[in-house]
């Protein structure tokens, strides 16, 4: 077994390779695993008493865009009471190859109001993954119990200096919502205006925190990632 392939985390459903986990060094591109990991334990540590929320990984965002009709969908969604949510974040990927699933270019976040039928964009690269979200939009409007698409809004959100952290950026959003508890109570525009407002972390700390936090949940599971010593 090659180094890069070695098991580094097992957490919930995630399993992270030692490739993984190397992708959170400065320059890098977020893949699905280390997206679905963090929104996995954010999910355990943070959502924990907010039944309201729900963060659906990037493999099932895939799905519902390009890959399975609303029908195909229904029966493997509904244990998650989509329409019952109040925000429902999406990761939103360019990528539409279902021969390649973990393809794609550009991440952003898709936050959604079901009662509101409404979701909202946020894009660490202002329009870039627009149409990618309007894909996502209208393909989620039926597991959100709506009869057609969602009204589309762009958020205002912090930008990105390069070409690499947009991934950051979209986890930076799964923070905002675990970070503002009252987020349940309020309209699609109140939900967008709190996100808008939350200060979202420098994406370097961004990444360093993820890597620390990878290091100490491999420790307790008795594997050494080694990745958290590399330079940035």
């Amino acid at each position: 077994m090659s180094r890069s392939n070695e098991k580094v985390l097992s957490y919930q459903d995630v399993l992270l390779r030692r490739a993984d986990v190397e992708l959170l060094r400065e320059s890098e591109w977020l893949n699905d695993q280390i997206i679905a990991f963090y929104l996995e334990y954010l999910s355990q540590e943070r959502l924990q008493g907010r039944p309201g929320v729900l963060f659906l990984p990037p493999t099932v965002a895939f799905l519902i865009c390009n890959a399975l009709s609303p029908a195909e969908l229904m029966p493997m969604l509904e244990p998650l009471k989509i329409p019952q949510r109040k925000v429902v974040l999406l990761p939103v990927n360019d990528n539409t190859s279902v021969e390649r699933a973990e393809g794609g270019t550009h991440w952003s976040a898709l936050v959604c109001c079901p009662e509101a039928a409404a979701c909202i964009h946020f894009d660490s690269a202002a329009g870039s993954n627009r149409s990618a979200a309007q894909r996502l939009c209208r393909a989620v409007g039926p597991l959100l119990g709506l009869a057609g698409a969602p009204r589309l809004v762009e958020a205002r959100m912090a930008q990105q200096r390069n070409s690499h952290d947009c991934g950051v950026y979209t986890i930076a959003v799964a923070e905002a919502i675990a970070g503002t508890p009252d987020l349940e109570s309020r309209s699609a525009d109140g939900v967008r205006e709190a996100l808008e407002r939350f200060p979202f972390p420098e994406p370097a700390g961004m990444r360093r925190g993820v890597r620390d936090l990878v290091a100490r949940l491999a420790a307790r599971q008795g594997r050494a990632p080694g990745a958290e010593e590399q330079p940035e």
